[in-house]
């Protein structure tokens, strides 16, 4: 595995942690690169979303430590929701004293300065999930039959495929209104 290190104040920075800067887009050459070109670039960026989430983890979870190891890029879900843009997704991390490998959701938003060294998202959620946990919604969107009567549902989420695992609806805050979003 290719490790980027870059030192910010004389302190040595993994590419992909949650401190890594310089994983953001700040330059508008990236834009004009192809899709090959920019995956590098993709997964630093949610490496470091997924250590984001993992520090807002320990955080709330002291007694638990992970380490990350790995995500898919298809894996991570952007959307709109109520003018705040969202980012769900789901990645493996591993337990630092027990070693055992773990899946996690968590959720970024966009609700800060895109100048700021998280290119403007905080975490606003991360816990541990598992195959058994509720998958997203999004594919029955056409399927009029299966939708809520409500047009919110607070338990599940309709910005994602079935294949990203949610903890429970109310630990989450976007994506819970039954309606096609935009999503890339």
């Amino acid at each position: 595995m290719n490790v980027t290190l870059c030192r910010i104040h004389d302190q040595e920075i993994v590419g992909g942690s949650a401190d890594d800067a310089g994983a953001e887009f700040n330059s508008a050459t990236l834009f004009y690169l192809t899709a090959e070109e920019m995956l590098p670039y993709y997964k630093r960026l949610y490496k470091k979303r997924a250590n984001m989430g993992l520090a807002w983890y320990h955080k709330n979870n002291p007694e638990d430590f992970y380490e990350f190891t790995s995500m898919a890029l298809n894996d991570v879900y952007n959307f709109m929701d109520g003018g705040i843009c969202y980012m769900h997704m789901n990645f493996k991390a591993r337990n630092v004293t027990t070693r055992s490998e773990e899946l996690f959701f968590a959720e970024l938003a966009l609700n800060n300065s895109v100048s700021d060294a998280n290119g403007g998202y905080s975490t606003t959620t991360c816990s541990i999930v598992d195959d058994d946990c509720v998958g997203g919604k999004k594919d029955l969107l056409g399927v009029k039959d299966d939708l809520p009567a409500e047009r919110y549902d607070e338990k599940n989420c309709y910005a994602c495929a079935e294949k990203i695992k949610h903890p429970t609806g109310v630990t989450y805050k976007g994506g819970h209104y039954a309606e096609d979003y935009f999503v890339d």
